[in-house]
């Protein structure tokens, strides 16, 4: 279990991210060296990235360090991690993903695999079953409280995650 589970993060925001597997298992499932990251990263870290858009930056100002980061692929959530250290870079996405210029890139912090049904996460946001995150999008405050009345915090959502116990029972108000 991961320290950060356990610290009181007050209000973390929960971002929803699709992904494409191959480029997520080489630079989230595993940490990417520190050749081609900036200095500050003085040993492998795990990255993600989306495109450079109007739309995507509104988002990236508002991805925080310490807010939930849960990844979806192929009809099930497949991985939660923590946001870290925000920040830029061609070389990075020239290197790791070629012609997928994602260059508003982010580190993912105290990661782990899961297989989650999309249904069991969108049930705890009231998100209609077949939802699927379209690009990185953070949890609207509506669906974000909805979360936390049904499942008491964002710490808890997380905790079910990474230990694959969000089931459909657990959504439903008490």
């Amino acid at each position: 279990m991961h320290p950060y589970i356990l610290q009181n993060k007050m209000s973390s925001d929960v971002f929803l991210i699709p992904v494409d597997v191959q480029m997520f298992s080489e630079t989230v499932s595993n940490p990417v060296s520190t050749e081609n990251l900036p200095s500050q990263f003085t040993q492998p870290t795990r990255i993600w990235g989306i495109r450079d858009s109007e739309l995507n930056r509104q988002f990236y100002a508002k991805l925080d360090r310490g807010d939930i980061l849960v990844f979806y692929n192929g009809g099930q959530y497949i991985g939660v991690g923590i946001a870290g250290e925000k920040f830029q870079s061609s070389e990075f996405t020239d290197t790791y993903w070629g012609e997928f210029q994602a260059e508003l890139l982010f580190e993912v912090d105290a990661f782990d695999s899961i297989e989650m049904p999309v249904e069991n996460v969108n049930a705890a946001f009231e998100y209609e079953p077949t939802h699927i995150p379209q690009s990185l999008r953070r949890v609207s405050n509506t669906a974000h409280r909805t979360m936390c009345n049904k499942l008491g915090s964002a710490d808890e959502f997380e905790k079910l995650l990474r230990t694959e116990n969000l089931t459909l029972e657990k959504t439903k108000i008490p």
